[in-house]
């Protein structure tokens, strides 16, 4: 791995890549299904996770060893493994080669972390944009304040990047950010999470004040755009999902997830702020979802049919077998509410 690591260098490769050299090798090196890299940031300040392998959602992870990465007699930041399993022990002697390669690490790092390179470690490079690896730092700092966050999601975006090209699908992103950062209050954190997908994280933030800025970044794409070398004029709508708590960073991430996914399902150009009837939703869904496990054991499936006519001649052609399911405690659920989850789960 350490070859790799030297050759990823020697070949000019970009930070990204020399990132997840560190973190790969690291995993092969000791076996461990958790590997995390952080770094700090020129400006100082807390590190900032930059790659990772494995990482859950909520790290819960035994016998997790660490070690700092140096530039010259500077720690610059830490490699970390971990595993889930309760049994896993790291040796003294993989504690010393995790050192050894985070020290070739640092020697790496710093051949290539030009001012340039280092920028785009952390910034998305066609919006200018924080990433998400800075968007989850900013997440971190939250420590239990109260704050708000919005998701935005470009509508069918991948539709419309097909249709028109990416040299126009690229114009129109960074056209879509601007519209999503002059909707943001001062202070927010404004980021491009995914290929079609951007964030506002606002802390101290009231509930009122984080919808607003879901209906305004939502509302910001009811005017039309206009991109390309012809002017030529795009109509593109957005998403947005938005939750507001002082709970941890991924009960916010979560909730807000939820909320967005619940506003697609609505129509395209809405938002929803995640709240007490959401939730309420969700419990149901969850419960539904462990009820349609042995529902055709208990015999709550059944089968009714629907005669299928001729209208000229009015005879009766031929059935439709159709699936109901009689819950014991919702009574008769429908089917488009129930197939489609046990499609999901692959019952049928």
């Amino acid at each position: 791995r350490l070859l790799v690591l030297q050759r990823a260098v020697s070949h000019g490769a970009s930070l990204e890549a020399v990132l997840d050299s560190v973190v790969d090798g690291a995993q092969e090196l000791l076996g461990a299904d958790i590997v995390g890299l952080t770094l700090a940031t020129e400006t100082g300040g807390r590190p900032v996770l930059v790659a990772s392998r494995g990482l859950p959602g909520t790290l819960d992870a035994y016998n997790t060893i660490v070690t700092d990465v140096h530039d010259r007699a500077t720690v610059v930041g830490a490699l970390w493994v971990g595993s889930s399993d309760a049994e896993r022990v790291f040796s003294d002697g993989e504690r010393e080669a995790l050192a050894i390669h985070a020290e070739h690490a640092g020697v790496a790092i710093r051949e290539i972390k030009g001012e340039k390179n280092f920028h785009e470690a952390f910034h998305d490079e066609l919006t200018k944009l924080p990433n998400r690896a800075s968007f989850l730092e900013s997440l971190e700092h939250l420590s239990g304040r109260r704050a708000g966050l919005v998701l935005i999601d470009l509508d069918g975006f991948r539709a419309t990047r097909e249709r028109f090209g990416s040299p126009v699908a690229d114009e129109l992103l960074v056209s879509a950010a601007e519209r999503i950062v002059a909707c943001a209050p001062t202070g927010a954190t404004v980021a491009r999470l995914g290929p079609d997908e951007f964030g506002v994280l606002q802390q101290d933030a009231s509930a009122g004040e984080v919808e607003a800025i879901a209906r305004r970044a939502v509302e910001a794409f009811d005017t039309s755009f206009r991109v390309g070398a012809h002017d030529e004029e795009i109509e593109l709508s957005a998403s947005g999902g938005a939750a507001w708590a002082s709970t941890s960073s991924n009960d916010l991430v979560r909730d807000a997830s939820v909320a967005l996914y619940r506003a697609k399902r609505r129509g395209k150009g809405r938002w929803e702020l995640f709240g007490a009837a959401i939730q309420r939703a969700l419990l149901a869904h969850f419960d539904l979802e462990a009820d349609i496990e042995g529902a055709v054991d208990r015999g709550e499936i059944r089968v009714v049919y629907q005669p299928v006519v001729e209208l000229r001649t009015g005879r009766v052609a031929g059935f439709e077998a159709l699936a109901r399911w009689e819950h014991p405690r919702r009574g008769v659920i429908p089917p488009l509410e129930f197939i489609p989850l046990a499609e999901t789960l692959g019952i049928v």
